[in-house]
């Protein structure tokens, strides 16, 4: 009797200290991932695509001419975005890393930008940007909550 509690306190104590462990190794993947963001976000090619889009899709573009045009940097943009909204939808990157920046009036400015961009895209490939959609969605819903006003974007 004396071991079967003894024995059933050490596994409660190891079982405790595993989850904690685990805790912990979440949670630096988490802040893995924000540097990862924060790092891609430096890169010369995703500035250089940022500001391209930004500045260069007229309002009513043809999806087509854009692809042509501006289909290295588009793919930069929803790539990155796409993989964001999936790792926040799998709990591997923070809200936080959105809600508590200005990212998210970027996030939600560039997918209001490029979405007749997507929709195009979606006629041959259905799944196309759903985790951007996805990113869009959450920031717009707590942008709304926030009552914070997103500007228009240019063009």
């Amino acid at each position: 009797m004396e071991y079967e509690l003894f024995f059933g306190i050490i596994g409660f104590v190891l079982g405790t200290a595993a989850l904690i462990i685990s805790f912990k190794s979440l949670n630096h993947n988490k802040i893995e991932a924000v540097n990862a963001y924060y790092e891609n976000a430096r890169r010369k090619d995703f500035i250089e695509a940022r500001r391209i889009v930004y500045n260069n899709l007229p309002e009513n573009y043809d999806p087509q001419e854009i692809q042509d045009r501006y289909g290295d940097e588009i793919a930069i943009l929803i790539t990155t975005y796409e993989q964001c909204g999936l790792m926040l939808k799998k709990s591997q990157l923070p809200f936080w890393l959105f809600s508590e920046t200005s990212t998210s009036i970027v996030v939600v400015n560039f997918y209001a930008k490029l979405e007749p961009y997507i929709i195009h895209r979606r006629k041959s490939n259905p799944l196309y940007a759903k985790n951007f959609e996805y990113l869009n969605n959450e920031l717009t819903k707590y942008l709304s909550k926030q009552r914070i006003v997103i500007p228009p974007t240019k063009g």
